[in-house]
C-alpha cells in the first residue's frame, strides 16, 4: 500500500511542481506567482520561477484584473478606486471635473512701497510702520479634465474671489491730527491650470496655476482729522503659484497652495476742487512728483476644500 502511495506521489509531483497561481493586471500585465496573500489594499506574492527564500513583492489591489488559483478559483476585482473613474476613462467623450470650495489663506503683503513713504513722511517718522490682516478666505471655482485615459495629466482652468478683511492695510497715528490708513481689496483671480499626478495611485496631483488678477481697493486715508475715502480703485496684475491636489474621493478634494501675487493700485479719491472730480496723494512733493500707488503683491499660502461635479461632453 505504502509503495502504491509513493508512485501516486511520484507520478503527480511534475504536475505539482509547475502548476502555478497568476496575477491578471489592469494594463495587460500577467504575473505568474506562488504564495499569494490578498490584504484590504495590497496583494503580495513570490514570483513563480523563483527558488526559496523567494522575495515578497506587491501589487495595489486596485490595479488587479483577476487572479487565477492553480486550483481553478477565480477572483475579480472590480475597479473600486475613487480616481479612476470610469467616466475619464471613457474614449467616446470627455468629462469634465466641476469643483466649487472655500480656501483659508495667509498674505505676506510686500509692505515697501510708495504707500509706506508717503505714511512717513506725513507722520514724520522714518521709522513708523503699517499693520494690517493677513488673513483671508477665498470662494474657489475651476473645470478639470483628465487628458487622455491614463490620468497622469490634467487641463482647466480656475477663478477664484478674495475679498481681504477690514483694516488689511492698517495704520493710526497723531502728529498735528489723527493720521489714519484703512484699505482693503477684492480680488479677480483667473487661472489657467495644469496638474500632473505624482504619485502611483494618482490622487496626488500637482498643480502649476498661472493667473491674472483684477482687483479693486476700498478704504479711508485721514490726514490731519481730514478724511478721503479710496473707493473702488481698480488695478490689474499676475499671479503665480504651484499647488497640490489630493483627491480623497470621487467628490472631496483638499487643496493646497503657494504662490506669489503681482498687482498694485494707484491712490484716488474724489475731490471738489479737481476738474475731473478726482485727485492723487503725492509721496512727498516737495522732492519730486511720485503719486503714492499701494501695492498689494506679496507671497501667499492655503488651504480648501472643494467638492466636484461632473459633466460629460461627447466626442
Amino acid at each position: 500500500m505504502k509503495s502504491k502511495l509513493l508512485v501516486l506521489l511520484f507520478l503527480a509531483s511534475p504536475l505539482l511542481i509547475h502548476a502555478q497561481d497568476t496575477i491578471f493586471m489592469k494594463s495587460g500585465v500577467i504575473i505568474p506567482a506562488k504564495d499569494i496573500v490578498v490584504g484590504d489594499v495590497e496583494i503580495r506574492y513570490k514570483k513563480y520561477e523563483q527558488t526559496e527564500p523567494a522575495g515578497i513583492y506587491t501589487v495595489f489591489k486596485e490595479d488587479v484584473s483577476t487572479l487565477h488559483y492553480s486550483g481553478g478559483k477565480e477572483i475579480v476585482f472590480p475597479d473600486s478606486s475613487p480616481v479612476r473613474e470610469k467616466e475619464l476613462d471613457n474614449k467616446t467623450g470627455l468629462t469634465f471635473r466641476l469643483r466649487v470650495g472655500l480656501s483659508e489663506n495667509y498674505f505676506n503683503r510686500d509692505s515697501d512701497d510708495k504707500l509706506l513713504a508717503f505714511w512717513r513722511y506725513h507722520n514724520q517718522d522714518p521709522s513708523i510702520g503699517l499693520n494690517g490682516k493677513n488673513s483671508f478666505r477665498a470662494i474657489n471655482l475651476s473645470m478639470l479634465a483628465a487628458v487622455g485615459g491614463s490620468q497622469r495629466h490634467w487641463m482647466g482652468a480656475g477663478l477664484q474671489l478674495i475679498a481681504t478683511p477690514k483694516k488689511s492695510i492698517f495704520g493710526s497715528n497723531y502728529y498735528n491730527g489723527l493720521n489714519e490708513i484703512n484699505l482693503r481689496s477684492l480680488y479677480y483671480n483667473i487661472s489657467f491650470i495644469y496638474g500632473r499626478s505624482i504619485n502611483y495611485k494618482k490622487n496626488l496631483v500637482l498643480l502649476f496655476k498661472p493667473s491674472l488678477d483684477i482687483g479693486l481697493m476700498s478704504g479711508e486715508i485721514i490726514l490731519y482729522d481730514i478724511s478721503y475715502k479710496e473707493s473702488m480703485i481698480s488695478g490689474m496684475g499676475s499671479d503665480f503659484s504651484l499647488g497640490l491636489d489630493w483627491i480623497i474621493s470621487k467628490r472631496l478634494t483638499l487643496n493646497f497652495e503657494a504662490g506669489k501675487r503681482f498687482i498694485t493700485y494707484k491712490e484716488s479719491h474724489p475731490s471738489t476742487s479737481s476738474s475731473t472730480g478726482y485727485a492723487n496723494f503725492y509721496v512727498n512733493h516737495s522732492v519730486n512728483n511720485d503719486l503714492v500707488s499701494i501695492n498689494w503683491g506679496g507671497f501667499y499660502f492655503g488651504a480648501g476644500l472643494n467638492f466636484s461635479f461632473f459633466a460629460k461632453v461627447k466626442a
